[in-house]
């Protein structure tokens, strides 16, 4: 599961080949995709994942997930952009209904 995973999250990095490459738009909702993205509570902890992922050091990415500082996300979520950072690479998704928010990559969306 640990390897699935960090081999999951790879797809973050490069041309992404699996689905259509999203530009998010601020206030829009898109679906998330069923491909085992990554989600984390904040921007710090998915800037840290991300970091962890370009060096391929699979214990540090293990340990966010493992301490629920970053999960899976499910796939065919409805969300909504809330906010937009590192160039607009990294997406703050909203669920209705739902107070808590998940950041995660642009390449974890579909189109609407």
């Amino acid at each position: 599961m640990k390897k699935l995973l960090f081999v999951l999250t790879l797809t973050f990095i490069g041309q992404q080949s699996f689905c259509q490459r999203v530009v998010p738009e601020l206030n829009q909702y898109y679906i998330t995709s069923s491909l085992g993205y990554s989600g984390c509570k904040d921007a710090d902890k998915l800037d840290k994942l991300m970091k962890a992922v370009r060096k391929m050091d699979n214990p540090t990415f293990m340990e966010y997930h493992n301490t629920g500082d970053c999960f899976v996300i499910s796939g065919d979520l409805r969300v909504k952009v809330v906010f937009l950072s590192n160039d607009g690479h990294f997406v703050k998704l909203q669920r209705e209904g739902v107070k808590a928010h998940i950041w995660t990559v642009t390449e974890a969306l579909k189109e609407k």
